[in-house]
């Protein structure tokens, strides 16, 4: 997780995942705890220009982490949905 990274929400539960290239997580918002599910499984190629690159399982594992690193920050909670 040393790479400067973004997170834009886009809607109530899909974020835009920034570095040097971008990824669409999709998610579900919940009721009560966790607040949020991150569907892994959404997490599979970069957006254009790069989309021809497959992000690996380590990469996927690092991006939920900074999303939920993101989500923390205004003290929601979150699971994953492997």
């Amino acid at each position: 997780m040393d790479e400067l990274f973004s997170v834009i929400s886009r809607g109530r539960s899909t974020f835009e995942y920034r570095e040097d290239r971008r990824v669409i997580v999709e998610g579900e918002l919940l009721t009560g705890h966790p607040h949020y599910l991150i569907y892994a499984a959404s997490i599979q190629r970069w957006q254009s220009p790069h989309e021809h690159e497959s992000i690996s399982d380590a990469k996927r594992r690092e991006i939920i982490a900074n999303v939920g690193r993101y989500l923390a920050r205004s003290g929601d909670d979150f699971d994953v949905q492997w």
